[in-house]
């Protein structure tokens, strides 16, 4: 998976400043980009696994992972992702979740509903300069696979957070073969074009690439810049 995300933040100070406070400041604002950890998304699987009949085997998944996502607050923040992240699938939500863990304070988590078809919920969560940015979105339309999987079918995407909206549609590139490894894996190639309005603002573009039939991604990149 890839992910580009840029950000321009308000930050808002005291009119007085001590010595005493410079300290503090640099400890709460310090960045902490340490790669999410496989062994932890193990141990977070087996707490919460069950037995669930789920279109996607549950378990956790390694992807070769590239990318970065940077803000442009307080003379800007980088951080890199590490060339490996991991997604967990359990049963639950309405039907499915998929957490994505790529830093130890960078994750997706994803609902699907509808035996695999519908995208219900998601939640975004970021830690930037010591703070924790979690954006949380229902989708009122947003298929994740979809049934019919023609070349240039689309379909209408719409999501919501407390302070947001993500509106735009999803276009079926087509049916193509990824190699996994030694294997190659029917998918379907998907693009998935919003614009986000409110307090985030800004294009997304998201390409994913899911098993035929699961839905399991089995490639995603996702670029996306906004101001907030």
């Amino acid at each position: 998976m890839s992910r580009r995300r840029s950000r321009a933040l308000w930050a808002v100070g005291a009119a007085i400043v001590v010595a005493a406070a410079a300290g503090a400041w640099l400890l709460a604002t310090r960045e902490n980009t340490t790669p999410a950890s496989v062994d932890d998304a193990l141990a977070r699987y087996r707490a919460q696994a069950e037995a669930a009949d789920t279109p996607i085997p549950p378990g956790v998944y390694v992807y070769a992972t590239t990318g970065s996502e940077s803000i442009s607050a307080l003379g800007g923040r980088k951080h890199a992702y590490p060339q490996r992240s991991t997604v967990t699938v359990t049963g639950g939500g309405c039907g499915m979740t998929l957490r994505w863990d790529v830093l130890e304070h960078r994750s997706n988590v994803f609902e699907i509903c509808d035996d695999g078809r519908r995208l219900g919920a998601w939640t975004e969560i970021h830690r930037f300069v010591g703070q924790d940015d979690v954006t949380k979105w229902r989708c009122e339309a947003a298929a994740w696979l979809p049934g019919a999987v023609a070349p240039d079918a689309s379909s209408r995407v719409s999501c919501t957070s407390s302070d947001s909206a993500q509106n735009g549609t999803m276009t079926v590139v087509g049916e193509e073969q990824l190699r996994v490894g030694t294997t190659d894996v029917d998918v379907v190639h998907l693009r998935v074009e919003t614009l986000e309005s409110g307090g985030a603002r800004g294009p997304t573009v998201e390409q994913r690439w899911l098993e035929r039939e699961t839905g399991l991604p089995v490639r995603i990149d996702y670029r996306v810049s906004t101001l907030n």
